[in-house]
């Protein structure tokens, strides 16, 4: 079991980067420990990949402080900082073959010799690259090159490796498979990893914990589990998945901080669920995050040809089906209830009718209760 009070193999605090006047990053802090994956994720433009070029030294910070295993190494090139990184393009040479190209990293010009080096032709059978020696860049697939790019960076054997972007334009059984290659990396070597993803499916899947990046500052950070089901906003959830939330009024509060529980009503049911800390501040409004798992909907009625839908008939926990989407290996279902539109996720067989009225029947204990829109967290 590894020694949780250990070093870290990276820990940056405090880092901030402006780039004409603006502010990419904000007082950014993370840590990630020898054989672990650390997930970056993020809309567009929120400084992600600004963030792995300022840890790799190839942008200079305007402050804040870089440790690799201990040692600062704010103002080492990136050369001398045991980190390595993998750009989103892959980009190979292509007048090399797949060996030379991996060998790059340690020959340099010098790779066509390199490419003999043992512990090159040990990461090529490690990423499944054995076979693939003598073939050039545009006779690879872009798994293969993606693969590649990788090898190149872990045949320096760095102690950090930051990859932007891995699983971009990775089809499902691609990304599947890159994912298991970079586990069983971790795994074997104990090297620590730092990726960035704007897809919620690669954030939860691939990675030990989450860090959560909008405009340049830290939203939340923990496992995948944790934020996912607790998350600090309704700007974190959305980032994680399709989010319900339903306006509610608390009832009771009990508990202390981290432990807090508050007693809802919401789509005919009653009962206590896990609150964020914020509602100690003492208001009683509240956002019930519902995540589509967390519903359930059984066919309640069809209306009569031609009858109009009348408001008054959603209710409680009745509503109006407006539509049903086939998702391959499950269906979504989207209700109108008297609390706004809902989307549940049903399983395959349960084909219901659009315009049919329903019956929701809500999990509370898979809920997770936010402060009132307006309050921070």
């Amino acid at each position: 079991m590894r020694d949780e009070q250990a070093t870290p193999a990276l820990r940056a605090h405090g880092i901030a980067r402006r780039i004409g006047g603006h502010a990419v990053l904000a007082d950014v802090g993370l840590e990630v420990a020898t054989g672990q994956s650390l997930c970056v994720i993020g809309p567009s433009g929120s400084g992600k990949s600004t963030l792995l070029r300022a840890l790799a030294g190839l942008d200079p910070l305007d402050s804040g402080q870089v440790l690799v295993d201990g040692r600062d190494l704010t103002l080492a090139p990136p050369h001398r900082r045991g980190i390595a990184m993998v750009f989103q393009d892959a980009d190979l040479f292509g007048d090399l073959d797949v060996a030379e190209n991996i060998a790059f990293g340690l020959g340099g010009q010098r790779s066509r010799a390199a490419r003999h080096d043992e512990w090159v032709r040990v990461t090529m059978l490690r990423l499944g690259l054995a076979g693939l020696e003598d073939r050039l860049p545009h006779q690879l697939s872009g798994g293969q090159r993606r693969r590649v790019s990788l090898a190149r960076a872990l045949v320096t054997r760095p102690r950090v490796l930051l990859l932007d972007e891995p699983m971009a334009a990775l089809d499902d059984r691609m990304r599947l498979d890159f994912a298991r290659q970079l586990r069983q990396v971790r795994q074997r070597t104990g090297t620590a990893m730092i990726h960035v993803t704007h897809d919620q499916a690669e954030a939860l899947g691939s990675s030990d914990r989450l860090l959560v990046l909008s405009h340049g500052r830290v939203l939340q950070q923990g496992t995948p589990q944790d934020v996912h089901a607790r998350p600090s906003s309704a700007e974190v959830a959305a980032l994680l998945g399709r989010s319900n939330f339903l306006e509610v009024d608390v009832d009771e509060l009990r508990g202390t901080p981290g432990a807090l529980r508050a007693r809802v009503r919401a789509l005919g049911a009653t009962g206590w669920v896990d609150a964020h800390d914020g509602l100690l501040e003492g208001s009683r409004q509240a956002r019930l995050l519902v995540r589509p798992h967390a519903l359930a909907v059984e066919e309640r009625g069809l209306l009569a040809p031609g009858q109009p839908w009348r408001t008054d008939e959603v209710y409680d926990n009745v509503g109006l089906l407006q539509q049903e989407i086939f998702q391959g290996d499950h269906l979504l279902h989207v209700v109108e209830t008297e609390r706004g539109t809902v989307t549940v996720r049903s399983p395959l067989g349960q084909t219901l009718l659009e315009g049919s009225t329903v019956r929701l029947r809500l999990i509370l204990d898979e809920c997770w209760l936010l402060p009132g829109q307006g309050r921070s967290c």
